[in-house]
Protein backbone atom coordinates (compact mmCIF):
# COMPACT_ATOMS: atom_id res chain seq x y z
CA UNK A 1 0.00 0.00 0.00
CA UNK A 2 1.02 3.26 -1.10
CA UNK A 3 1.70 5.66 1.98
CA UNK A 4 -0.69 8.50 1.35
CA UNK A 5 1.03 11.89 0.85
CA UNK A 6 -0.83 15.02 3.16
CA UNK A 7 -3.08 17.34 0.47
CA UNK A 8 -1.28 20.88 0.14
CA UNK A 9 -4.42 22.65 1.65
CA UNK A 10 -4.12 20.98 4.74
CA UNK A 11 -0.18 21.53 5.06
CA UNK A 12 0.95 23.93 7.88
CA UNK A 13 1.87 27.13 6.63
CA UNK A 14 4.35 29.98 8.46
CA UNK A 15 4.16 33.42 8.83
CA UNK A 16 6.39 35.01 7.03
CA UNK A 17 8.30 38.10 7.87
CA UNK A 18 7.01 40.30 5.44
CA UNK A 19 3.64 39.55 6.50
CA UNK A 20 4.47 40.54 10.38
CA UNK A 21 5.88 43.55 9.09
CA UNK A 22 2.74 44.31 7.05
CA UNK A 23 0.31 43.58 10.10
CA UNK A 24 2.64 45.98 12.33
CA UNK A 25 2.50 48.50 9.52
CA UNK A 26 -1.26 48.54 9.79
CA UNK A 27 -1.94 49.07 13.49
CA UNK A 28 0.72 51.95 13.46
CA UNK A 29 -1.19 53.27 10.79
CA UNK A 30 -4.43 52.70 12.86
CA UNK A 31 -3.06 54.23 15.82
CA UNK A 32 -1.93 57.41 13.70
CA UNK A 33 -5.29 58.17 12.87
CA UNK A 34 -6.64 57.40 16.46
CA UNK A 35 -4.16 59.13 18.78
CA UNK A 36 -5.51 62.76 17.44
CA UNK A 37 -8.78 62.08 18.58
CA UNK A 38 -7.76 59.92 21.80
CA UNK A 39 -5.42 63.27 22.43
CA UNK A 40 -8.29 65.58 22.08
CA UNK A 41 -10.40 63.65 24.82
CA UNK A 42 -7.60 64.04 26.98
CA UNK A 43 -6.97 67.79 26.46
CA UNK A 44 -10.95 68.28 26.91
CA UNK A 45 -10.91 66.27 30.29
CA UNK A 46 -7.78 68.21 31.58
CA UNK A 47 -9.78 71.18 30.49
CA UNK A 48 -12.76 70.38 32.70
CA UNK A 49 -11.07 69.15 35.41
CA UNK A 50 -9.39 72.86 35.71
CA UNK A 51 -12.88 74.31 35.30
CA UNK A 52 -13.97 71.85 38.50
CA UNK A 53 -10.90 72.69 40.63
CA UNK A 54 -11.69 76.57 39.98
CA UNK A 55 -15.23 76.31 40.99
CA UNK A 56 -13.80 74.44 44.46
CA UNK A 57 -11.80 76.87 45.29
CA UNK A 58 -14.71 79.62 44.71
CA UNK A 59 -16.52 77.38 47.02
CA UNK A 60 -14.23 76.99 49.78
CA UNK A 61 -13.79 80.76 49.82
CA UNK A 62 -17.41 81.43 50.22
CA UNK A 63 -17.20 78.70 52.71
CA UNK A 64 -13.87 80.72 54.53
CA UNK A 65 -15.65 84.57 53.94
CA UNK A 66 -18.67 83.17 56.00
CA UNK A 67 -17.09 81.32 59.19
CA UNK A 68 -14.24 83.68 59.63
CA UNK A 69 -15.94 87.18 58.57
CA UNK A 70 -13.53 88.11 56.71
CA UNK A 71 -13.54 88.99 53.09
CA UNK A 72 -11.33 86.73 50.94
CA UNK A 73 -10.30 87.44 47.38
CA UNK A 74 -9.72 84.72 44.27
CA UNK A 75 -6.58 85.97 41.75
CA UNK A 76 -5.14 84.57 38.86
CA UNK A 77 -1.59 84.68 36.89
CA UNK A 78 -3.04 86.39 33.78
CA UNK A 79 -1.95 83.88 30.54
CA UNK A 80 -0.68 81.75 33.20
CA UNK A 81 -1.73 78.54 35.26
CA UNK A 82 -1.59 80.37 38.60
CA UNK A 83 -4.22 81.42 41.02
CA UNK A 84 -4.90 81.66 44.56
CA UNK A 85 -7.64 82.27 47.18
CA UNK A 86 -6.32 85.05 50.35
CA UNK A 87 -8.19 86.95 53.01
CA UNK A 88 -8.55 90.19 53.22
CA UNK A 89 -6.69 91.16 56.74
CA UNK A 90 -8.23 95.02 57.10
CA UNK A 91 -11.26 95.89 58.30
CA UNK A 92 -14.51 94.69 56.28
CA UNK A 93 -15.81 97.19 54.38
CA UNK A 94 -19.85 96.95 54.46
CA UNK A 95 -22.11 98.34 52.01
CA UNK A 96 -22.54 101.59 54.05
CA UNK A 97 -18.68 101.87 54.02
CA UNK A 98 -18.29 101.24 57.30
CA UNK A 99 -15.05 99.87 58.05
CA UNK A 100 -14.27 97.76 61.26
CA UNK A 101 -11.01 98.30 63.07
CA UNK A 102 -8.49 95.47 62.26
CA UNK A 103 -8.06 92.59 64.81
CA UNK A 104 -5.31 92.44 67.39
CA UNK A 105 -2.03 90.20 66.54
CA UNK A 106 -2.57 90.96 62.20
CA UNK A 107 -0.49 92.24 60.91
CA UNK A 108 -0.77 95.04 57.11
CA UNK A 109 -0.33 92.68 54.20
CA UNK A 110 1.68 93.58 51.16
CA UNK A 111 3.38 92.14 48.31
CA UNK A 112 6.69 91.98 50.36
CA UNK A 113 4.92 90.67 53.12
CA UNK A 114 2.73 87.34 51.64
CA UNK A 115 1.92 85.63 55.02
CA UNK A 116 -1.77 86.71 54.88
CA UNK A 117 -1.73 85.69 51.01
CA UNK A 118 -2.97 81.78 49.81
CA UNK A 119 -0.82 79.62 48.64
CA UNK A 120 -0.48 79.04 45.14
CA UNK A 121 -2.07 75.88 43.20
CA UNK A 122 -1.82 75.18 39.98
CA UNK A 123 -4.45 74.32 36.59
CA UNK A 124 -3.67 71.12 35.19
CA UNK A 125 -1.01 70.90 32.28
CA UNK A 126 -1.83 73.18 29.05
CA UNK A 127 -4.93 74.71 30.41
CA UNK A 128 -4.30 78.79 30.76
CA UNK A 129 -6.74 81.85 32.30
CA UNK A 130 -7.83 83.16 29.36
CA UNK A 131 -8.96 86.38 31.08
CA UNK A 132 -12.53 87.19 33.41
CA UNK A 133 -15.00 90.15 33.63
CA UNK A 134 -16.77 91.31 36.73
CA UNK A 135 -19.63 93.64 37.46
CA UNK A 136 -18.25 96.97 38.84
CA UNK A 137 -20.16 97.44 41.98
CA UNK A 138 -19.50 100.46 44.76
CA UNK A 139 -18.26 97.44 47.30
CA UNK A 140 -16.40 95.75 45.50
CA UNK A 141 -14.27 99.63 44.22
CA UNK A 142 -13.79 100.81 48.00
CA UNK A 143 -11.87 96.76 48.30
CA UNK A 144 -10.00 97.11 45.48
CA UNK A 145 -8.54 100.24 46.21
CA UNK A 146 -6.60 98.83 49.34
CA UNK A 147 -3.83 97.40 46.50
CA UNK A 148 -2.07 96.35 49.28
CA UNK A 149 -4.59 93.63 50.32
CA UNK A 150 -3.84 91.36 47.41
CA UNK A 151 -1.39 90.54 44.89
CA UNK A 152 -0.27 93.10 42.64
CA UNK A 153 -1.87 93.20 38.95
CA UNK A 154 1.20 95.34 37.54
CA UNK A 155 3.02 91.95 38.39
CA UNK A 156 0.54 89.91 36.19
CA UNK A 157 -1.98 89.20 38.64
CA UNK A 158 -5.92 89.51 38.17
CA UNK A 159 -8.25 92.10 39.49
CA UNK A 160 -9.79 89.83 42.34
CA UNK A 161 -13.08 88.33 42.42
CA UNK A 162 -14.15 88.88 46.62
CA UNK A 163 -15.99 86.71 48.72
CA UNK A 164 -17.88 88.35 51.32
CA UNK A 165 -18.72 87.28 54.80
CA UNK A 166 -22.83 87.99 54.05
CA UNK A 167 -22.40 85.06 51.57
CA UNK A 168 -22.36 87.56 48.25
CA UNK A 169 -19.83 87.85 45.84
CA UNK A 170 -18.30 89.37 42.91
CA UNK A 171 -20.27 88.52 39.75
CA UNK A 172 -17.95 87.64 37.78
CA UNK A 173 -17.14 85.43 34.14
CA UNK A 174 -13.94 83.69 33.61
CA UNK A 175 -12.70 81.98 30.53
CA UNK A 176 -9.93 78.79 31.06
CA UNK A 177 -8.55 77.45 27.73
CA UNK A 178 -6.32 74.80 26.61
CA UNK A 179 -3.37 74.25 23.94
CA UNK A 180 -5.95 73.59 21.11
CA UNK A 181 -7.60 76.53 21.69
CA UNK A 182 -10.77 75.10 23.37
CA UNK A 183 -12.28 77.15 26.47
CA UNK A 184 -14.91 76.54 29.17
CA UNK A 185 -16.24 79.27 30.89
CA UNK A 186 -17.40 79.59 34.82
CA UNK A 187 -19.65 82.36 35.94
CA UNK A 188 -20.03 83.28 39.60
CA UNK A 189 -23.58 84.87 40.44
CA UNK A 190 -22.87 87.74 43.09
CA UNK A 191 -25.97 87.66 45.00
CA UNK A 192 -26.30 84.03 45.76
CA UNK A 193 -22.74 83.08 45.45
CA UNK A 194 -23.46 80.09 43.11
CA UNK A 195 -20.42 79.21 40.33
CA UNK A 196 -21.76 77.45 37.59
CA UNK A 197 -19.33 75.70 34.86
CA UNK A 198 -20.82 75.74 31.45
CA UNK A 199 -19.32 73.34 28.21
CA UNK A 200 -16.26 72.77 26.73
CA UNK A 201 -16.48 75.16 23.00
CA UNK A 202 -14.30 75.42 20.45
CA UNK A 203 -12.66 78.99 19.46
CA UNK A 204 -15.50 79.65 16.77
CA UNK A 205 -17.98 78.75 19.14
CA UNK A 206 -16.61 81.20 21.63
CA UNK A 207 -16.10 83.93 19.02
CA UNK A 208 -19.06 83.85 18.32
CA UNK A 209 -20.23 84.02 21.93
CA UNK A 210 -17.93 86.75 22.78
CA UNK A 211 -19.62 88.84 20.03
CA UNK A 212 -23.16 88.67 21.80
CA UNK A 213 -22.23 89.14 25.23
CA UNK A 214 -22.41 92.90 25.95
CA UNK A 215 -18.94 94.16 28.16
CA UNK A 216 -18.47 94.64 31.59
CA UNK A 217 -17.34 96.47 34.32
CA UNK A 218 -14.43 95.60 35.79
CA UNK A 219 -13.69 97.17 39.41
Amino acid sequence: MSRLLPRPDRARRATTLMEVLLVLGILVMIASLAWPALNRAIETQRLEKAADLVRASWGRARVKALSTGRIHMFQYAVGGDRYTVQRRTAGEVTIDGVAEDLPTGFADASYENPTPFGQERQLPEGVKFLGSQMVADTRAQMVAAEVNQFRPVEQGWSVPIFFYPDGTTSTARLVLKNQRGRTIELALRGLTGVATVGEVQGPEEQEEEDAQVPGEGVP
